[in-house]
C-alpha cells in the first residue's frame, strides 16, 4: 500500500517539477479525503444480532491512515454499544458478519494491536467489492501469574499494555505492532527528517512533502522490511518485545467467493469472521521464584545448617555493638 501511494506522489513530482514547495497538509488533506464509516460499512451482524457497523466502529490512527475498529484499546471509546460483543460459555463462540460497499482491507487482532505494514499475512485480507470472504480461527490464550508484573521487561521478555516507554509516542498503549510503527516513524525521521502524511501524528515533527515522499520511496526496501541482528539486506532492526497479554490467533479455514446481492439494488461484499470454538489450551507466565521467596529460602538454609535466625542475629549485633556502650559502670 506505501509503494502505490508513494509512486503517486512521485508522478505528481513530475507535473509540479517549477514549484518549489508543496505541503501536502497532513492530517487536514488525510481527514477529508478518507472515506467515512459509513462510505466502507453498511449492516453488521455478531451471532446474529444487526446492528449498525458506524455506531461500533470506531476511527483510529494507523500508518495506513485512519481505520475503524471494533473493541480497539487504541479508540477514544466513543461506540454506542447495542449489543455486548465478547464469547464466553454462555453466548458461545463469537461471529461477525460485515457488509462492506466498498473495496477493504480487513484485519483481526488483539484489542492492544494496531494493523501496521508487516503484520502476519493470515491476519489481513483483501476484499474487493462483491466478493464473499469467510474466515474461521481459533484462539490460544495467555495468562499470566500475578507476580509476573513485578519482575522486569528484560526478565520476562514481554510489556503489559499499560508498560509504555517513554520512546513511544504513536499510540497510547504498547504492543508488538505499536512499537513496530514507532519503529517506522524513526526511520523516516532519520532516513527524510519527516513522517509520511498517513503517519499517527509523532510530536511536532513534520509530515513530509513531494521531496519528503520521494525520499521515503528511494528508500523503500529499508522502510518496509524487518530482520533481525545481522543481515546485510536492507531493512529495520526493531527490538520490540511482544506483548505479556497477546493472545495467539490461527487460521482454520479461509474461503472466498462470489457474494449473492441480486436482490439488493447497491453492489457489496460480506465477510464472515468467527471462532471455531471457545479457547481448548492456554499458556500460561509463571514466576518460578520472587523476591520474597529467594529471602524466605536463605532464612531456612540458615536456620538449618548454622542455627541462625532473625532472634540471634540481632543478638550478634547488640553482642558486638552495643553492649559496651549499654552496661552500667561499677564502682569500687
Amino acid at each position: 500500500m506505501y509503494a502505490k501511494y508513494y509512486f503517486l506522489f512521485y508522478r505528481i513530482r513530475l507535473f509540479v517539477q517549477r514549484v518549489s514547495y508543496l505541503n501536502c497538509g497532513g492530517g487536514r488533506y488525510r481527514l477529508e479525503y478518507r472515506k467515512k464509516c459509513s462510505g466502507l460499512l453498511r449492516n453488521c451482524r455478531w451471532n446474529g444480532q444487526l446492528f449498525n457497523c458506524c455506531d461500533v466502529f470506531e476511527p483510529i490512527n494507523t500508518e495506513y491512515g485512519i481505520c475503524f475498529a471494533l473493541n480497539s484499546m487504541h479508540a477514544k471509546g466513543t461506540a454506542q454499544f447495542t449489543i455486548e460483543t465478547f464469547s464466553n460459555r454462555i453466548t458461545g463462540p463469537g461471529e461477525l458478519l460485515i457488509q462492506a460497499v466498498d473495496d477493504i482491507r480487513f484485519y483481526f487482532h488483539a484489542p492492544e494491536d494496531v494493523p501496521f505494514i508487516n503484520s502476519d499475512p493470515d491476519h489481513r485480507k483483501d476484499v474487493m467489492l462483491g466478493e464473499a470472504y469467510n474466515i474461521t480461527f481459533k484462539v490460544t490464550e495467555i495468562e499470566n501469574d500475578e507476580n509476573v508484573i513485578y519482575t522486569s521487561v528484560e526478565k520476562r521478555g514481554c510489556r503489559f499494555p499499560s508498560e509504555k516507554p517513554d520512546s513511544l509516542l504513536v499510540h497510547s498503549y504498547y504492543s508488538y505492532s505499536t512499537c513496530i510503527v514507532q519503529c517506522h516513524a524513526d526511520a523516516h525521521l532519520e532516513l527524510c527528517n519527516c513522517t509520511h502524511h498517513l503517519m499517527p501524528v509523532l510530536g511536532d515533527h513534520k509530515t513530509c512533502d513531494i521531496d519528503g515522499l520521494k525520499c521515503l520511496t528511494e528508500n523503500f526496501e529499508t522502510l518496509n522490511r524487518l530482520h533481525a541482528k545481522g543481515f546485510d539486506k536492507p531493512g529495520l532492526v526493531c527490538e520490540c518485545v511482544p506483548s505479556c497479554i497477546e493472545p495467539e490467533y490461527k487460521v482454520v479455514s479461509d474461503r472466498k467467493g462470489i457474494c449473492n446481492n441480486a436482490e439488493s439494488k447497491t453492489s457489496y461484499s460480506e465477510i464472515l469472521i468467527k471462532m471455531q470454538s471457545l479457547p481448548t489450551s492456554r499458556f500460561k507466565r509463571n514466576v518460578v521464584r520472587t523476591t520474597m521467596d529467594l529471602v524466605v529460602s536463605i532464612g531456612g538454609n540458615a536456620g538449618l545448617f548454622i542455627g541462625a535466625s532473625l532472634l540471634s542475629i540481632i543478638e550478634t549485633i547488640y553482642l558486638l555493638c552495643l553492649r559496651k556502650y549499654t552496661e552500667p559502670t561499677m564502682l569500687l
